[in-house]
């Protein structure tokens, strides 16, 4: 699941300060670009204008450690997630590798609805995107697209 973006650390002479990315961190990353290029309509083409998250629901796992009605709950997506990893550490790693696929960056995303993290029997994520009208700050109905897949 998502991490930290970079680490810091110091090179072996110690005479300035590296900058990398965590395997894991990456690895995601890839897998997160794999699932939204295989579900990119054909002839899709990227957004350049403002873009609003109409629904971005995050679901993980449910723990073996719940009890049987906050199983059933989870199972029916009515339990919320309320440990780590936090929204936005999530949110930074999932809109970075919406980059140059989807939209050209992710500080075109002005408006998020709907930013659900829960529990369920079928982890992975669902995100909803479409670009919003500079100029009327309605939606545009240009470019629509929703993505949901495992990404672990």
């Amino acid at each position: 699941m998502a991490k930290q973006s970079f680490r810091m650390g110091l090179s072996k002479n110690k005479k300035f300060v590296i900058k990398y990315q965590d395997k894991k961190v990456v690895d995601w990353a890839n897998g997160i670009k794999t699932q939204i290029l295989s579900q990119l309509p054909k002839g899709y083409k990227l957004m350049t204008e403002p873009v609003m998250i109409k629904r971005l629901i995050y679901i993980f796992p449910i723990l073996k450690s719940l009890s049987k009605v906050k199983k059933a709950m989870a199972i029916n997506l009515q339990m919320y997630k309320m440990s780590k990893p936090d929204v936005d550490n999530l949110q930074k790693n999932l809109f970075d590798a919406f980059n140059q696929i989807v939209w050209r960056d992710d500080s075109q995303v002005c408006h998020i609805n709907n930013l659900i993290k829960m529990h369920g029997a079928r982890p992975g994520v669902i995100i909803e995107v479409e670009e919003i009208d500079q100029f009327s700050l309605e939606l545009s109905n240009k470019n629509i697209l929703t993505v949901q897949g495992r990404f672990k």
